[in-house]
């Protein structure tokens, strides 16, 4: 439910950081 919803906001949260920073 919630957990799994902020689990998926939060990495693709990372990738999108992962690739600006790149």
């Amino acid at each position: 439910g919630s957990s799994t919803s902020f689990a998926i906001k939060r990495k693709d949260e990372l990738e999108r950081v992962a690739k600006s920073n790149r």
